[in-house]
């Protein structure tokens, strides 16, 4: 009776650490299963820095007027030399086609040999062979080269520049001149272009 009792209790006995055993694996594989992997957050773009280049500017545009400018009132003679300069799009000789919607680039040279002292002022004028003129300052500059073609090199300093708006100017035929301020003179000079102003 005492052996029975004993394999019966030993058989419990293994059954019980099976059970626990068959547990504790289970715990295991609970905890050793992988965790779902956190996804790896994208990388942050980076940005370029704004170009450090300067824009570049296009010279503000100068408005031709029907007003006589202070510094050409008094007594006007003929005089001086000048000229508007060719280009690709209008050859020496050929006739200025202007608009009064958009400006105008308008580049020449104007200058007294008679006199070598520089203009104090100098003005581009379309005349519409009646009593309607219309003016524009322009800006003296050197254009190298200029002095060459005029037969002296310190001459390149004749040139002029102008970005020419011409709103207030009508539509029609205009002669090209140049009114050139020096000392006391004050010099017109023809410069043998007609100009076409549209719309």
């Amino acid at each position: 009776m005492n052996i029975g009792f004993s394999s019966t209790a030993a058989r419990r006995s293994t059954l019980a650490l099976t059970i626990a055993a068959a547990a504790l694996a289970a715990a295991c594989t609970q905890n050793a299963a992988p965790t779902a992997s956190t996804p790896e957050s994208a990388p942050t773009p980076v940005t370029e820095p704004a170009s450090s280049e300067p824009v570049q500017q296009v010279a503000a545009a100068s408005q031709f007027g029907p007003a006589l400018p202070q510094d050409l009132q008094g007594p006007v003679q003929s005089g001086g030399e000048c000229g508007i300069e060719a280009t690709a799009e209008v050859p020496q000789g050929a006739e200025l086609s202007l608009s009064r919607s958009v400006p105008q680039l308008i580049e020449g040279w104007a200058l007294d040999r008679a006199d070598k002292t520089a203009p104090t002022s100098v003005y581009l004028k379309l005349e519409s062979g009646g009593d309607a003129s219309y003016f524009v300052p322009v800006a003296m500059g050197t254009r190298a080269g200029l002095g060459i073609r005029l037969g002296e090199a310190s001459l390149d300093s004749a040139a002029f520049s102008v970005n020419a708006a011409l709103a207030e100017v009508p539509a029609g035929q205009y002669n090209v001149q140049v009114a050139q301020r020096i000392g006391d003179k004050i010099l017109l000079c023809a410069t043998g272009r007609s100009a076409k102003v549209a719309e």
